[in-house]
């Protein structure tokens, strides 16, 4: 009885051990979540001001009518 009762008790040390690890994998799966998220608004933000200068709109404008050089509108 006792054999078993060492058996037991070091499975549920194991199983405790396990479950301290997953803890410290679910807070490392959150903190990256948030990072890919800040990320991909970072992405898109990017994309749409890259739009915006191909389409002629921005800080740099064409050499047109304007400013001294066309650079400020």
């Amino acid at each position: 009885m006792g054999g078993r009762m060492d058996v037991l008790s070091q499975s549920v040390g194991a199983v405790e051990e396990t479950l301290k690890g997953q803890g410290n994998v679910a807070t490392r799966v959150a903190v990256l979540e948030t990072q890919n998220a800040a990320n991909s608004k970072l992405i898109a933000n990017l994309s749409d001001e890259m739009a915006d200068l191909r389409r002629g709109r921005g800080f740099v404008q064409s050499r047109g009518p304007g400013g001294i050089d066309g650079e400020y509108p």
